[in-house]
């Protein structure tokens, strides 16, 4: 509707990098890579509240193993953080958080969990633009895909990013051990209900956040690397007069399809764009 009537909070608009002063019209890649402006900012929060709480919660460790100063056991607590990082769920959501980690955590080893075949578009593009592994559990039961992380890290995870929507990321997390001592998990499902038994909970030490927020730095810093990025290649368009002519039936068949892209958006408005 907003769209319909052209009206946007003036404080809701922010610049596009310099790079594109001057600019008259909006190419169609780049809007597509800058439908994702909100999620992403949230990735970049998201990974910030990780490292944070990860540090915060694992210095002291480090500390004591090291024999070193608290700054430098702070440094090494971060990376520690992302060392074995679990993704359950391989949304755009994931994928955003996937790769707000590998740009700030190089040598992070991490692994998609979902139900999507192996061969999967999206699968594919993961591996290739994040640089990750990937996990199929379409056929394994919660205790299974447990196992199957630990195997594959050789040891818990670190941290466990919940993505996915489905109560069965915490309990492999938490029930089934997935997630090791002092690990964190960071819930941004919607939906789901987190529960988790207090003994072992307690004394491994593990922490629950959540992190679903940004600010204007993280929007700006959201623009310049989604600009600059492949994301543009999981949207695909669908066509504004169909849309508008029967939004149920485009809903339920073509964006919410099971053959459906990640994302869908609607050239609004084709005076603005190229």
């Amino acid at each position: 509707m907003f769209s319909d009537k052209n009206f946007f909070n003036p404080d809701m608009l922010l610049h596009l990098p310099e790079k594109f002063d001057g600019m008259k019209k909006l190419p169609v890649e780049l809007a597509k890579r800058l439908v994702f402006c909100d999620p992403y900012a949230c990735a970049i929060f998201q990974e910030e509240r990780m490292r944070d709480i990860g540090s915060a919660q694992n210095f002291r460790v480090v500390m004591a193993r090291e024999k070193c100063s608290e700054t430098e056991a702070r440094k090494i607590a971060d990376e520690e953080t992302f060392m074995n990082t679990v993704i359950y769920g391989l949304g755009t959501t994931g994928l955003f958080i996937g790769d707000q980690i590998r740009r700030k955590h190089l040598d992070a080893k991490i692994l998609f969990v979902a139900r999507s075949d192996e061969n999967s578009n999206k699968v594919k593009f993961a591996k290739e633009v994040i640089g990750a592994d990937y996990l199929c559990a379409g056929d394994l039961n919660e205790e299974q895909a447990a196992q199957a992380i630990k195997d594959y890290f050789g040891a818990p995870a670190t941290a466990f990013v919940g993505t996915s929507g489905n109560e069965i990321e915490h309990r492999v997390a938490f029930e089934h051990g997935a997630l090791g001592c002092n690990g964190i998990y960071d819930s941004f499902s919607l939906g789901p209900k987190v529960t988790f038994d207090t003994m072992p909970f307690g004394f491994k030490n593990q922490v629950i956040l959540a992190s679903i927020n940004f600010t204007q730095k993280h929007m700006e810093e959201a623009i310049r690397i989604l600009s600059e990025s492949r994301f543009g290649e999981v949207v695909e368009l669908i066509d504004k007069d169909e849309f508008i002519s029967d939004p149920i039936d485009a809903y339920l068949n073509k964006i919410y399809s099971k053959a459906a892209p990640l994302k869908t958006a609607v050239v609004w408005n084709k005076e603005f764009m190229e």
